[in-house]
């Protein structure tokens, strides 16, 4: 599954570039983003390779 945030600065909001893997919660910084992964890492199986 993918999800695509674009356009302004919520979504950039202490976004961390230089961690660049789904499983560094740190790269998502504190905008919209972080949101979404936080419910679908609650919903996803922890042996679930993204």
């Amino acid at each position: 599954m993918k999800i695509v945030f674009f356009g302004d600065s919520i979504t950039e909001m202490g976004r961390n570039r230089e961690l660049n893997k789904p499983s560094d919660i740190e790269s998502y910084g504190s905008g919209f983003p972080i949101f979404v992964a936080s419910n679908l890492y609650k919903k996803i199986p922890k042996n679930t390779k993204l």
